[in-house]
C-alpha cells in the first residue's frame, strides 16, 4: 500500500511540474514591433542594462552587412541575442533577484523560440547602448561616424560592434587605446569566421577608430 501510494506521490508531482514548466514557458510576450522599440526611461549605465533614450527601429536589410557580420563576430550567435533580449526586458524590476532571474530565464527561452536569428539580432542592435547616451545602432552610427548603419566601413562597423562588450571602456572619445585593441579583436574575429580577407582585416586595423 505504502508502495502504491508513494508512486501515486511521484506521478501527481510529475503532472504538477509539467503543467507549471507547460504555463511557465508558453506564456505569451510581447512581439517583435514592442521588444524592437523597448528602451526603458531610467538613468543610463552599464550596470543595469536598462539605457536611458529611444531609438528609431531599423529593418534588417537597413542595418547593412557590416554592422551585421561584426556584431556576430563580437556578440556570438542568437542565443547571446536573446539573452540580451530578455535581460533587458526586465531591468527595471523591483522584486527579489532569484524573481528576476527566473523571469529572464522564461523569456530567454520563448525570444529564442519565438523569433528567427535576423529577428533577434535586429532587436538586439535597436535597442543596446552604445555610449554617450546612445541607443540603437543608428543613433551610434550616427554619433561616431555621422552616417547610416549600412555606410558604415568594415572597421567603423567593427568598432561599433566592440562597443557591446562595454560602451565605456571602449570609448574610442574616452580610451581610443582600448577602442582601437577592441576593433581589432572584432576584426580578428571576423576574418576567423570568414567574413573578410585578410586584406580586408589588414586594411581596417590601419584605419583609425574614429
Amino acid at each position: 500500500m505504502r508502495v502504491l501510494l508513494g508512486a501515486a506521490l511521484v506521478l501527481l508531482t510529475v503532472v504538477v511540474i509539467g503543467i507549471g514548466w507547460f504555463f511557465f514557458y508558453s506564456m505569451d510576450i510581447p512581439n517583435f514591433d514592442t521588444l524592437a522599440g523597448f528602451a526603458p526611461n531610467v538613468p543610463a549605465t552599464e550596470v543595469i542594462d536598462c539605457p536611458e533614450g529611444s531609438a528609431n527601429v531599423l529593418p534588417y536589410s537597413l542595418i547593412g552587412q557590416n554592422v551585421l557580420k561584426a556584431t556576430r563576430a563580437a556578440e556570438g550567435d542568437e542565443r547571446n541575442f536573446a539573452l540580451q533580449i530578455a535581460r533587458s526586458m526586465f531591468c527595471n524590476h523591483q522584486g527579489r533577484m532569484l524573481k528576476r532571474h527566473l523571469l529572464e530565464y522564461k523569456a530567454f527561452v520563448q525570444v529564442r523560440r519565438r523569433f528567427s536569428s535576423e529577428e533577434l539580432i535586429t532587436m538586439y542592435l535597436n535597442k543596446a547602448y552604445f555610449g554617450d547616451g546612445g541607443v540603437g545602432i543608428e543613433n551610434a552610427a550616427k554619433h561616431y561616424y555621422g552616417k547610416r548603419p549600412s555606410e558604415l566601413d568594415v572597421a567603423q562597423a567593427a568598432m561599433i560592434a566592440g562597443l557591446l562588450k562595454a560602451p565605456r571602456m571602449y570609448s574610442p572619445d574616452l580610451h581610443p587605446d582600448r577602442a582601437k585593441s577592441r576593433r581589432d579583436a572584432v576584426l580578428t574575429a571576423m576574418l576567423s569566421t570568414g567574413s573578410i580577407t585578410p586584406m580586408e582585416a589588414q586594411a581596417a586595423m590601419q584605419s583609425p577608430v574614429r
